[in-house]
């Protein structure tokens, strides 16, 4: 069967620049890019996790922040989920696009508890970000991490999770423990290592218009979002032994879970 791998190369902090400063140089604004970017991820948020309940992100002072701000108002307002601000430092002290982001949310010294699924944005900390985490961000994950063990909160990181690094992939002390991270625009290097698979979660990949570009092409991703293939139209007389026979070579009877896994991938590729 004819079919057509478009992988998705990974890329570094430096790359990731490069692609956004690219497009601002080809006419983009900063704000709009991350106006698609936060469209995105909500609508990202909202196909993942269709169970609506409460939301709540945890934001510090950078570009980071004003993303997860416009996907919680996605969340509220094309998916209907109930949504709350918990921010590490004064509105006064964030950066001038996140502050353009929050509009009618007001941030909150604590939360109520309430019925439902609990999700939490991580918004905390983003690319930019070295080390381990200190101080009010600190604070914050600690309350974030009290949920997901306490209130069974899924955590959801808005790019990659507070404390690891997106090229290294090190997971510094008092990270974030995520359960899904949504990468937005590309897929991270460091993000895409074993190491950081304890922080990482279920990684997910959000394409946004306008930041395609190269990346590393030593690393890449594969994911639905970056295949494209399809089966050619079959006459109606069409029969299985037609299709051709795929002979599974697998290790063990004890384990087959390999075996099973190739074999449900070949009836499903027809």
């Amino acid at each position: 069967m004819p079919w057509q791998n478009d992988p998705m190369k990974a890329v570094t902090v430096a790359q990731m620049r490069a692609i956004e400063a690219k497009a601002m140089a080809a006419g983009v604004p900063e704000a709009e890019l991350m106006q698609r970017a936060g469209d995105a991820l909500g609508q990202a948020l909202g196909r993942a996790f269709p169970e609506i309940g409460s939301a709540v992100a945890y934001i510090g002072k950078g570009h980071n922040a004003g993303d997860a701000l416009i996907a919680l108002r996605v969340l509220r307002d094309e998916f209907g989920w109930d949504v709350a601000v918990r921010a590490a430092f004064p509105v006064d002290e964030w950066s001038q696009l996140s502050r353009e982001q929050l509009g009618d949310l007001v941030p909150t010294d604590s939360l109520a508890p309430r019925p439902g699924p609990l999700l939490l944005l991580d918004g905390l900390l983003g690319i930019g970000a070295q080390g381990a985490p200190r101080g009010a961000i600190s604070e914050l994950i600690a309350e974030m991490e009290h949920l997901r063990q306490t209130r069974g909160a899924v955590v959801a990181a808005v790019d990659l999770p507070t404390g690891t690094d997106p090229d290294s992939g090190e997971i510094y002390p008092g990270a974030v423990t995520a359960d899904a991270t949504f990468m937005i625009a590309a897929a991270k290097c460091g993000l895409l290592m074993g190491r950081a698979v304890g922080a990482t979660g279920a990684l997910h990949l959000v394409p946004v218009d306008g930041l395609e570009g190269d990346g590393d092409a030593n690393m890449e991703l594969i994911a639905p979002q970056t295949m494209s293939f399809g089966k050619s139209p079959r006459t109606f007389d069409f029969h299985k032994g037609k299709a051709g026979r795929v002979a599974i070579v697998a290790g063990s009877r004890r384990f087959t879970g390999a075996a099973l896994l190739a074999t449900l991938g070949a009836i499903r590729a027809g």
